[in-house]
């Protein structure tokens, strides 16, 4: 932004063009006239004799009068012979008139030499007419009007009656009210009948008012300026499709909480308003104290006043219990969502970063809050400061997430433009101070235990005054004249009711609700019962609030004795119980339907607990308790006494509700989805809504949840067993509808803790994990794959498959062969776009990282979904990965770099600049890095300073390792040559060297305690005791070189991998091998990891995945049968459909029975690769050429070799005429014309009524290989290892050739696939 001054002689000149640091200035609105100084003018100190020259002149001066030294005027200002200047200029220029600190309005065509001008003169001037105006009218906070002499004529403010005469704009836009509060047409309707000397600037003029930014092209049209103007807004004005926690101050939820009364907590809040508006303030502020002291009544106080100010960007209150508010899954998605509402421009980053990975909002805190809250922000221009508050961080259920919370938000000091600050409120628990602990120096905090005794009581009488008031006023205008209370009622008790409730306010607060409760109908005598309970109780911590939540309960009681007594009791237990143990809320209508109680019994229990519940005057808004501590009081025996709610019934009785509801309302295709292949993006959400209510949901979240906490075990036949057996589709497909089907690994994990003896359920359970393993990567999008690809893909013996195969969609005639039983390979992991080079697990056992190019993935080992992604910033090939020991940060090294990202917030901390980089190795307490390079030289690092402590010299063989030991100050390297040094870290001394007769390295390995090397070389395998340079073992197994080994987190066991394709696994104690895995992908096993209890293996492979592996014993591992072709290479269906030849790298040629799928010949007598195959057209006969100069010809009935015919070169093409008795053969540079053998020449010509037709082409598979298509609908996925590298398709008939060797051949219903497409449209 370029601006002009004045100096003393009153000359103009313009500035530098400003970025930043731009001093207060007055703007000009006018109506340009036939001779308007240019930029150009300026630049030559030029223009001075224009006539409008004399209206910058004006500006000047007048800005000179008003303190302004700076002032703009857009004829001057902007160089519109620059497209790119332009093009800012346009819109920016709304950003501009607001900023302003003065805007006057010159009225060209309104004089004041005759005298004032009337008030209709003012309001025809033209420029109330121009398309400009607007957005120069309603963006500064101050505007003046001038005639063409320079006689102000008044304000804005003054005048806006006529302004709104001229304009017809509202009274609230002219005074200041944000224009987001009229309505997108009512703006746009704002410029109709205006004129703009372009038709384009029609639209343009717009842009500020809409908030929305597009690049003028002048030449498009006014008619196309408007269509992209409206793209752009409905862009932006769409709610973000993300999802959300209803936990904002002003939702539902917290409709009816309170706010400080007007004359309370007046320091603590103007202090805190006071650290908002520092624009050098501390970043956050923490308010913390315990329970009840009031934290958010100041938290939903100080929301209010930010929003009421125009600068609270977003507000998210904890609450533990309540699913979406208990834990941080939707914490930043939902201040993202606000804040995109408080800021429609960053909805356009937003939803851009969503498109680009759409599993964003189910990523790591730290990725989640960079993409959807940080970088968002960070692209405003405009200075701003906006407040997030965020009530009760202390609720939320993951210490880890809490921490992640305060580091993530300490990185708003990164913002430029928008002053991000956060206020935040917590019981100061040791998590919350830890994290705090962190970013000393980023925050203030205030513990409410400080604020001064008197100040509390002073706060607490003033709110007890006004309320019991209130309610003495409420009581007495409806009471008889018998029973009204004194006016000064309860004066006399008030300090009394102040002593009790110090330091809580919630006791205060829930007195007057008790007062309050207009059941009761009696303040003055519920009062005295009251403060009679207070006489008997024994003060002490714990009993604080029992003062006040006896009395409440014991009133239920009154008038009551025996059955009734016992009945009323129960009813309590039953209703109340459930809603204080409920996982999130429920409505009553919901709970109704959840308890199968009516609806007038669970008002009835309701109606006389107001002062304890939050009860909606609606049966469908949840229940909530006011207070926590209401929970905490009714599940203590001794303090609740008669009420007490027995925890583990409860949730046995909520589990067995939840398991009865759902085997009565859940069904296949429930939300109508009806084509197998359907996406969720094409359900609304109201239709979701629609089909699984909330009290469905609540039940497929939290039953099983409630099942563990009743400490029930499950057994065979009994509910769990038969509702998992009838329905474990059905409720998986309504985890997936509701976005939250990864939830069910630990579900099915729990569901597994509670079988105690070898039973079948246990085995169904298994088996679930492994088919929900198999398809959760399609199934999380396309539900209804549930009953297509899942089952058809699982293992012949699997539990699920048997007794779900009845649900298999009638599409699928004729399943592939599979599998008898699971293999080890309990997932494949997809995501990255270059073969990977190295993985690790953390040391937690939650995550496993992989590293491609110079991308790095986190990925959640329950649920095989990526959570982070980091990107280096340079391409050099990662090679190895290193976590932390409390799996909160990473070291990657590649040759020339090593860093260290920071897992919390995603970002690379440190950067070790080096020369080839050939090891790294991280230290037991993770202060230290090592790192071995090309020269033979190593580096010991300093990771908090990153700075370089100590080099290591004495040999100049590149080092292939280095390890830390982890119980002594030493540190080993490994050579190249053999060599292996020990190294003293104080002194840096080599203290041993052992050389170890090593001749090829292939890969190598320290064991954990850095005792033993294992080093490949060729297909062997060596352990070597490197203290005493002694070989320990000798393993052989692998047909091929191995390169890769990994000791288990105990040395007991090696894995080994290999080019042969197979991975290994080894018992160190006698040596031998145990298990053998076949990488079925057929591709080459690369770098592999074992978790840190040794139950998994990670491999990675060339094809861009990763591997998990199940090592524990029962996993029986199928060897691959003997039958197997490696790598399928051609198919060819017979012409009358009944067979089908296949080809494989390993020269295998095979016949296959297509009615059966079944495997019939297998033709052996190639000597070379097979390229070309041939069927007769009678189907008897096949032909099949080869690299060893032959093509042969066999009989199909009996596999007999018929015919040998001698080419002497490699034929590419060959095909049989209509007779049958001459082979068309397409040879390098020529084609030929080959004849038979008499004995073949009889084949009968094929006519055209015996070839089966093939009328439809309606399947194919999409180009990734994953899908088989149908009328080019994604129709049934392909897993992993089913993919195709070669295919055939016929009519109905698909013949799948896979990179194992598999070859898969599926028939499927045309007729099906029509009518379930129709029912789809």
């Amino acid at each position: 932004m370029r601006l002009l001054q004045r100096d003393n002689t009153g000359a103009i000149s313009l500035t530098e063009d400003l970025l930043r640091d731009i001093p207060p200035y007055a703007i000009l609105s006018h109506t340009w006239g036939s001779e308007e100084v240019s930029f150009q003018d300026l630049k030559a100190n030029a223009g001075q004799k224009k006539l409008g020259y004399e209206k910058i002149q004006f500006c000047g001066e007048q800005a000179c009068r008003d303190g302004l030294s700076y002032f703009w005027v857009d004829t001057c200002c902007i160089d519109k012979s620059n497209n790119a200047e332009l093009s800012e200029a346009l819109n920016s220029m709304f950003r501009w008139y607001r900023n302003a600190s003065r805007c006057y309005v010159y009225l060209a065509d309104i004089s004041t030499l005759a005298g004032r001008p009337s008030w209709g003169s003012f309001r025809s001037s033209r420029w109330f007419t121009r398309g400009w105006t607007l957005q120069e009218l309603l963006a500064p906070a101050w505007v003046e009007f001038f005639s063409k002499e320079g006689e102000r004529l008044g304000d804005k403010s003054a005048l806006e009656q006529h302004i709104h005469d001229a304009t017809r704009i509202p009274i609230g836009a002219l005074r200041g009210n944000s224009l987001l509060d009229f309505r997108v047409a009512e703006r746009l309707s704002w410029m109709e009948h205006r004129e703009t000397t372009r038709e384009e600037d029609k639209a343009y003029a717009l842009l500020g008012l809409m908030n929305v930014f597009i690049p003028p092209i002048y030449g498009e049209g006014g008619e196309n300026a408007h269509k992209r103007l409206l793209k752009e807004i409905n862009q932006v004005s769409e709610p973000l499709a993300i999802p959300i926690a209803h936990a904002a101050f002003n939702s539902r939820a917290e409709e009816h909480s309170p706010r400080c009364h007007p004359h309370t907590r007046i320091d603590l809040l103007r202090d805190i308003e006071d650290w908002a508006g520092q624009p050098n303030s501390k970043g956050i502020y923490w308010l913390n104290g315990m329970a009840g002291t009031g934290k958010s009544t100041v938290s939903r106080t100080l929301a209010q006043r930010f929003h009421d100010r125009g600068v609270l960007g977003a507000s998210f209150f904890f609450k533990r219990g309540e699913a979406d508010r208990g834990d941080a899954n939707k914490f930043f998605t939902t201040l993202a969502f606000q804040l995109a509402a408080k800021l429609p421009r960053i909805a356009r980053d937003i939803r851009y970063s969503i498109e680009a990975d759409p599993s964003l909002t189910k990523k790591s805190l730290g990725e989640q809050f960079r993409e959807l809250i940080l970088y968002p922000l960070a692209s405003i221009r405009d200075p701003q400061t906006l407040l997030i508050v965020v009530d009760a961080l202390d609720e939320c259920d993951r210490d880890e997430d809490i921490k992640a919370i305060i580091s993530l938000f300490s990185q708003t000091k990164s913002l430029h433009s928008v002053r991000l600050k956060v206020f935040l409120t917590s019981r100061p628990e040791l998590p919350i101070r830890l994290g705090f602990n962190k970013i000393h120096g980023h925050y203030q905090d205030l513990g409410l235990h400080k604020i001064a005794q008197p100040t509390i009581e002073h706060d607490l009488r003033i709110f007890l005054l006004e309320e019991l008031a209130r309610i003495c006023k409420e009581h007495n205008e409806e009471a008889f004249d018998d029973i009204l209370l004194p006016s000064d009622w309860p004066d006399q008790h008030i300090d009394a009711l102040v002593r009790l409730a110090i330091p809580l306010f919630i006791y205060a607060a829930t007195i007057c609700r008790f007062l309050e409760d207009r059941s009761l109908c009696d303040p003055a005598g519920q009062l005295e019962k009251l403060l009679d309970s207070q006489k008997k109780a024994h003060h002490s911590e714990e009993v604080d609030l029992d003062r006040v939540y006896l009395p409440i309960l014991n009133h239920l009681l009154v008038g009551k004795t025996g059955q009734a007594r016992e009945r009323l009791v129960e009813g309590f237990r039953t209703v109340i119980g459930a809603i204080i143990l409920l996982a999130e809320p429920l409505s009553a209508s919901s709970l109704s339907r959840l308890l199968r109680i009516p609806l007038p019994g669970i008002h009835g229990q309701l109606k006389t607990l107001h002062s304890v519940l939050v009860v909606p005057s609606e049966a469908n808004v949840p229940i909530r308790t006011f207070h926590l501590s209401f929970h905490d009081f009714l599940i203590d025996p001794s303090r609740a006494t008669e009420f007490w709610v027995d925890e583990q019934a409860t949730h046995e009785r909520l589990a067995t509700r939840c398991i009865q509801l759902l085997s009565t309302t859940l069904k296949r295709d429930i939300c109508g989805l009806v084509w197998p292949g359907a996406s969720l993006s094409q359900l609304d959400q109201q239709t979701i809504d629609a089909s699984l209510p909330p009290e469905i949901r609540y039940a497929c979240l939290h039953w099983v949840e409630h099942l563990v906490l009743s400490k029930t075990h499950i057994n065979n036949e009994d509910l769990v067993h038969v509702f998992l057996k009838t329905c474990l589709l059905y409720w998986l497909e309504a985890l997936c509808l509701i976005g939250e089907v990864n939830k069910s690994f630990s579900m099915l994990k729990s569901l597994q803790g509670l079988v105690k003896t070898a039973t079948s359920i246990g085995a169904f359970l298994r088996d679930a994990d492994r088919f929900i393993r198999n398809c959760v990567s399609i199934v999380t999008t396309r539900p209804l794959q549930l009953y297509s690809s899942a089952i058809v893909f699982s293992p012949e013996n699997s539990v699920i498959r048997k007794r779900f195969f009845d649900e298999v969609t009638t599409c699928i005639l004729q399943p592939p062969k599979v599998d008898l039983e699971w293999n080890a390979c309990i997932q494949t992991l997809e995501g990255h776009t270059s073969p990977v080079g190295a993985v690790a697990f953390s040391p937690d056992g939650r995550s496993l990282t992989s590293a491609s190019g110079n991308m790095i993935k986190l990925w959640d080992i329950t649920t095989g979904s990526c959570t982070q992604t980091l990107i280096a910033d340079k391409i050099d090939g990662i090679t190895s990965l290193i976590f932390s020991r409390d799996s909160r940060s990473l070291v990657s090294g590649s040759p020339s770099t090593i860093r260290l990202w920071d897992l919390t917030t995603g970002t690379c901390t440190h950067t070790f600049e080096g020369n080839r980089f050939r090891s790294v190795a991280l230290s037991a307490d993770s202060q230290s890095l090592a790192s071995g390079s090309d020269r033979g030289t190593i580096n010991l690092w300093d990771l908090p300073t990153a700075t370089c402590r100590q080099t290591f010299n004495g040999h100049t063989m590149p080092i292939y390792l280095v390890a830390f030991a982890p119980d002594n100050p030493w540190l080993a390297s490994f050579h190249v040559d053999g060599a292996v040094h020990i190294w003293e870290l104080t002194t840096g001394i080599c203290t041993h060297i052992s050389t170890l007769p090593v001749f090829a390295i292939d890969s190598a390995q320290f064991s954990p305690h850095v005792q033993f090397l294992a080093i490949g070389s060729g297909s062997e395998i060596r352990i070597w005791d490197i203290t005493t340079g002694a070989l320990v073992q000798r393993l052989n197994g692998h047909d091929r070189i191995v390169d890769s080994v990994a000791f288990s987190p105990d040395s007991r066991w090696l894995a080994s991998s290999s080019l042969d394709q197979t991975i290994k696994l080894w018992d160190l104690v006698p040596g031998t091998c145990t298990q053998t895995f076949h990488n079925r992908d057929n591709e080459r096993v690369r770098p592999i990891a074992f978790s840190p209890d040794g139950q998994l293996l990670a491999s990675t492979s060339v094809n861009e995945t990763i591997k998990l592996w199940d090592l524990s014993p029962r996993i029986n591992v199928q060897p691959l049968e003997d039958n197997v072709q490696l790598g399928v290479t051609l198919l060819e269906f017979s012409p009358d459909g009944q067979w089908l030849a296949s080809v494989s790298w390993n020269r295998t040629l095979m016949l296959w029975d297509l009615p059966t799928g079944t495997c019939a010949q297998i033709l052996y007598g190639h000597s070379g690769s097979i390229g070309s195959l041939a069927f007769s057209p009678d189907s008897q006969w096949l032909a099949s050429s080869s690299s060893d100069h032959t093509i042969k010809v066999w009989s199909v009935t009996t596999g007999a070799l018929v015919q040998t015919i001698e080419t002497g070169r490699m034929v590419l093409n060959l095909h049989f005429d209509e007779t049958g008795s001459h082979l068309y053969t397409e040879e390098p540079s020529r084609f030929s014309t080959r004849s038979l053998d008499s004995s073949l020449t009889s084949i009968p010509t094929l006519t055209a009524a015996s070839r089966k037709q093939d009328h439809q082409k309606e399947f194919s598979l999409k180009s990734d290989k994953a899908w088989i298509m149908w009328d080019n609908k994604e129709f049934l996925w392909l897993p992993p290892g089913y993919r195709p590298v070669c295919s055939a398709i016929q009519g109905s008939n698909i013949v799948i050739g896979c990179n194992t060797g598999r070859v898969l051949i599926l028939e499927l219903s045309q007729k099906e696939l029509s009518n379930m497409l129709l029912k789809n449209i």
